[in-house]
């Protein structure tokens, strides 16, 4: 039974636990509100997520509710990081404190969580749930037996969730099975058992498939093609796939171990590349010393598996037709993991060579949660400054409002023209530039667009304000009356016209 190693488990629990509150203690207990965070109601969204084929969200909002509350959002996201972490140590039968910490802390600080928490905080422990899933599918397939028919279903679990996460049962099981053929498995087994993962995989996107045509059926709803939607799916372009497989590959090299590669749009890696190739040394050497014991056959095998660790990450990138983001990427960690893995190893069996490279890969394995938690954290103090700024910049424009003749509040449609970020009063903290090259983290103001003007004021401000409906709004935005007005913070950006008021921001 799993749960009969009481150690790792409690090792697992504690370290994750140490790595949750000192990455996101400041998050989790404090407002910060900002982005699609300044939605901090999730009531009413359910029909929204469903379109983008996360139909399964609001089914866990049932459970921890659709008020985001960043406490709450923190002890689900602490406890499912906790349960992926103790099913990947007890995959690779880690018990040591050293190997258990680190893994620890490589899942819970990285960057796809670290952006996550300071913009997307609804949706962490979201996330969080999500890789769990894929984690445990990947965990009962790996395991054997009659559990492995489960895996399917809890891929399909995963992707209802959040789709990005299913290439971390594929990165696992390429891992378990590059054990396996370390361990002197014979290569047509793991072929087999590499196969069948694949077919279990697939297996899953059909599930996922046919359940969201029934949820768009039965609920009358049409799939998002929106750039993080699934309607796009439909209409694959398959003359497009060379580029889609070279961006598969290329995009997780590119974003690891090339300085300034712009791999991902509008987000900077948290982690140095020079650092990654620092790691990439000792797990290349501590991969030869192993694979040389092996046959050709082996070698064969272990080549093809390590080939594919790389697709194995980053396939989301292919189905979605070369769309990635900051919140795609957490495949991306098993990278680490890979190495942790490596060191572990050679740290029980191999001599001096081995052993000395693997002490070296554990320091820097530190070096990268180090470069993460601090990171984290100033992401976070960004985000409550930024909610300060705002609440002062619009009292100040809710004052010049209910000072407009003819408006009423509550009653009056508003047109709000433009954002604050583009606003003549914005600017970008000193000391805080290299903060806005990271994903969700560029604007200066917590109503970060359009959109997120009507959240902060109804939402975080309370304000009553009658906004009119999004499609008018863009039309009227782009109307001559509304160029014509001087914007924020000058005299008359607010006006009425035809019996609308109009304050023009930006």
């Amino acid at each position: 039974m799993v749960f009969q190693n009481v150690p790792r488990v409690r090792r697992c629990a504690f370290w994750t636990v140490v790595f949750s509150f000192w990455a996101y203690g400041y998050r989790f207990f404090s407002a910060g509100f900002g982005g699609d965070a300044a939605l901090v109601s999730l009531s009413g969204q359910a029909a929204y997520q469903a379109s983008l084929g996360r139909f399964l969200q609001p089914v866990y909002w049932l459970i921890r509710g659709s008020l985001v509350v960043p406490s709450v959002v923190g002890l689900f996201t602490t406890v499912f990081l906790f349960l992926t972490c103790w099913l990947i140590a007890n995959l690779f039968g880690l018990n040591q404190t050293r190997d258990i910490a680190l893994l620890s802390g490589l899942l819970v600080t990285h960057e796809t969580l670290v952006v996550s928490g300071a913009t997307y905080l609804p949706w962490m422990d979201v996330y969080a749930l999500s890789l769990f899933f894929a984690v445990l599918g990947a965990y009962l397939f790996m395991s054997g037996g009659r559990r492995a028919w489960l895996s399917p279903v809890f891929f399909f679990l995963s992707l209802g969730l959040y789709q990005s996460y299913l290439p971390c049962a594929a990165a696992l099981m390429i891992l378990a099975l590059a054990r396996q053929t370390l361990d002197g498995k014979r290569p047509g087994h793991v072929f087999a058992r590499g196969c069948l993962a694949c077919l279990s995989i697939l297996a899953g996107l059909l599930l996922y498939a046919l359940v969201f045509a029934g949820v768009l059926l039965l609920t009358g709803n049409n799939a998002s093609f929106a750039y993080n939607g699934v309607g796009s799916l439909g209409s694959f372009d398959f003359s497009s796939i060379p580029r889609y497989l070279a961006d598969t590959v290329l995009t997780p090299i590119r974003f690891l171990f090339i300085p300034d590669s712009g791999a991902i749009p509008s987000h900077a890696s948290l982690i140095s590349p020079y650092l990654n190739w620092a790691l990439l040394l000792p797990g290349l050497i501590l991969l030869f010393i192993r694979a040389k014991r092996l046959r050709l056959g082996g070698r064969a095998m272990l080549l093809l598996l390590v080939c594919l660790l790389v697709p194995g990450c980053n396939f989301v990138q292919f189905i979605w037709q070369g769309v990635i983001s900051g919140l795609t990427i957490y495949a991306y960690v098993f990278f680490d993991v890979a190495v942790l893995l490596l060191a572990s190893s050679a740290l029980k069996t191999d001599a001096f060579p081995a052993r000395a490279a693997a002490r070296g890969a554990q320091l820097l394995l530190c070096l990268v949660i180090l470069q993460n938690v601090p990171l984290s954290n100033q992401l976070c103090v960004k985000r409550d400054l930024e909610l300060s700024s705002t609440l002062s910049a619009f009292t100040r424009i809710l004052d010049q409002a209910e000072q407009t003749k003819g408006y009423v509040p509550g009653e009056t449609p508003v047109v709000v023209v433009g954002m604050l970020p583009s606003s003549s009063v914005s600017m970008e903290r000193p000391g805080f530039e290299s903060l806005a090259d990271h994903q969700g983290v560029r604007y200066t103001y917590a109503a970060a667009y359009e959109g997120a003007n009507a959240w902060y004021l109804r939402m975080i401000l309370g304000s009553r304000v009658q906004f009119v409906e999004d499609s008018v709004m863009r039309a009227l935005s782009d109307s001559p009356e509304a160029q014509a007005m001087p914007c924020f913070p000058s005299e008359g950006f607010c006006q009425m016209i035809d019996g609308m008021l109009y304050i023009r921001l930006s």
